[in-house]
């Protein structure tokens, strides 16, 4: 097994600015559980999406190379956690 300290990709997330009208999204919560195969235990974790639907008009809340771009947030406790295995984190 390889233990490499650098960051890695977990997944890709695409948010496409379509008029949406009320009531729409205001969050999401994605859980996932990464599975080291038996090498760690399995890290259970929760990333929280907030969304801010916009109208898509100008004047633009937020700075768009696109219509008006909405503003999709993420935290997550998870988003900088390290994981030591064989004295390497």
């Amino acid at each position: 097994m390889t233990v490499d300290a650098g960051p890695f990709l977990l997944g890709t997330f695409v948010h496409l600015n379509f008029p949406i009208f009320p009531p729409s999204l205001t969050s999401i919560d994605l859980q996932f559980v990464l599975d080291w195969a038996n090498f760690l235990p399995d890290l259970n974790g929760t990333f929280s999406f907030t969304h801010e639907e916009t109208e898509n008009v100008e004047p633009c809340a937020y700075f768009s190379v696109t219509p008006c771009a909405d503003r999709v947030t993420v935290s997550s406790p998870f988003l900088n956690t390290n994981v030591s295995y064989g004295g390497k984190t």
